[in-house]
């Protein structure tokens, strides 16, 4: 999974993955944007746009049923994927009622959703396990307040999905990539004032200030190249996996 704030390059870069098909969002969907504009190759292979959490479900089920040659999946985004399956729990399973008497009533909605959330990832590990396909996840990042027991609160980035979702899928992921611009920051007149934000980069690994994992020993920071350049961005990430791989050996 990359996950980060808008414009960053988390869907440059998932374009750059040799054989993926995508599967966007009809509240989000900006590849046509990205071809036209030549970010990503106008032969991308993209999936009809997602209306509802059914289209996401019946597009890996159709995937899964026939032959081809994808060798990725690409979700885009996990955010407005997660707004679809809510919106499908509270028709099917609270009459479409969004207030405390259904979906809100003490949060069960959210735990009710878990179920069919599980039942989605099943069906992408089918993906990977039947087809041999790698999974891509791109999500939106936010900053919230972080309660620690031992610690004051703190504030830090995560990815934009409620804590019950991202308890689920952060689990599964074999990797969360937090994508973002290198800033530095200096202090002038008794206030902190930023650089930079032209360059990017992959941070993989977590610290107090980010949510990120990876399960290849992978160093921090991976470079997201030059915006410019189509494919960069992923082939540092090849490289960085494996490297790891092979120091791991």
């Amino acid at each position: 999974m990359i996950y980060g704030p808008s414009g960053v390059g988390k869907s440059t870069t998932c374009g750059g993955i040799p054989g993926a098909i995508v599967q966007p969002m009809v509240d989000e969907n900006t590849w046509g944007n990205l071809k036209r504009a030549g970010v990503v190759s106008a032969k991308l292979a993209t999936l009809p746009p997602a209306e509802t959490f059914t289209d996401v479900t019946d597009g890996i089920k159709s995937l899964l049923d026939q032959d081809h040659d994808y060798k990725s999946y690409v979700l885009d985004s996990v955010s407005s994927f997660e707004r679809k399956l809510h919106e499908h729990v509270c028709r099917e399973s609270f009459s479409n009622d969004w207030t405390d008497r259904g979906f809100m009533g003490y949060m069960r909605g959210y735990e009710v959703a878990l179920t069919d959330l599980r039942e989605t990832l099943d069906l992408l590990d089918r993906l990977r396990d039947e087809k041999g396909m790698t999974v891509f996840l791109i999500g939106h990042s936010v900053v919230k307040s972080h309660r620690d027991p031992r610690l004051a609160p703190f504030d830090r980035h995560i990815c934009d999905l409620h804590h019950k979702s991202w308890s689920v899928i952060q689990r599964w992921c074999d990797f969360v990539f937090f994508m973002d611009f290198v800033v530095d920051v200096t202090e002038e007149g008794g206030r902190g004032k930023g650089h930079g934000g032209g360059e990017r980069q992959f941070l993989v690994t977590y610290d107090a200030s980010y949510d990120a994992k990876n399960r290849f020993g992978i160093i921090d920071p991976i470079s997201a190249g030059d915006e410019g350049v189509a494919g960069e961005a992923w082939e540092n990430i090849s490289e960085a996996v494996k490297s790891a791989r092979k120091g791991a050996k």
